[in-house]
Formats: structure tokens, sequence, C-alpha cells
């Protein structure tokens, strides 16, 4: 026997089920970064690192309009040749992006000192450059179709 709260209670599902929008609004900005990994003490990008990273890149200046590139790496402590190496893998990375670069975007380059020796747990950071994308959308808040509060 159906009573009168049971109705009630379909006809709502109903009106959720049916009447909101069936597409989710749900929003993503991934793939903003890309890690490329270099061999110890070398600077020179493997062939396979520079597909991946091209790529990526390809992708992200086509799928959305880019405002800026950020490229990072650490180097070791007290450590002349690791600061050095650092630098060269951010240059080999700023000369694989240049004719990827269409749209001309300002590039910022750091390399920073790591807060940890040579040795540790974390050494395989210090063979990594990352870089990051940064869409336009960021900086009005248009990302997603909820407005982002700045």
């Amino acid at each position: 026997m159906r009573t009168f709260g049971s109705r009630r209670c379909a006809a709502l599902l109903a009106v959720i089920f049916f009447v909101t929008p069936l597409r989710p609004i749900a929003c993503s900005l991934g793939g903003l970064e890309h890690t490329v990994v270099f061999e110890s003490r070398s600077a020179a990008l493997s062939a396979g690192e520079e597909r991946k990273f091209a790529e990526w890149f390809v992708w992200s200046r086509d799928v959305r309009p880019l405002s800026e590139i950020d490229i990072s790496a650490i180097y070791f402590r007290k450590d002349l040749r690791s600061e050095t190496l650092s630098k060269e893998r951010v240059n080999a990375i700023k000369r694989l992006l240049d004719p990827l670069n269409t749209n001309n975007l300002p590039v910022t380059v750091d390399t920073g000192l790591g807060n940890r020796e040579a040795y540790g747990p974390t050494h395989k950071v210090y063979d990594s450059v990352l870089i990051i994308v940064s869409p336009t959308c960021a900086e009005t808040g248009t990302c997603c179709p909820i407005p982002i509060k700045k």
C-alpha cells in the first residue's frame, strides 16, 4: 500500500533526475605541469624525454590559451657543479621549448638551492626539471563554471 509520503518522495526524485542537467559541473585543470627527468650528471635530454615533453607542451598549448611558462630546477647545497648542471638542464628545456612556443609566451626560469644534501631519500628530484604552464583563465578566474574568488 502506497502512502502520500512515498508519492511525494517519488515525485521529488523524478524532478531531481529529470530536471537537473545531465552533464557534470566538475572542473579540471589537469596537465598544467610536466617533469623532465635527466640522467644523473647529464644535461642531455634523452629522445624519449624530448618526445614526451614536446607532446605534453603541444597538447597544453592547443587545449587552452596560456599566459606563461615556468621552468624550475634545484641543485645540491654547496655544490657548484650541481648548480651549473641545473642551469644547463634548464637551458636544454628552453632550447627544446623555443620552436614549440609559437605564441611567444613569456618564460620564467628559476634555479634554486635544494633543502637537502647531495645524498638522501629525495636525491632524484635533483635530476628533474619541472615545467608549469599557466592558463589565461587563471588570471580572470574563469576556468570553471563556478567563478573563482580572488
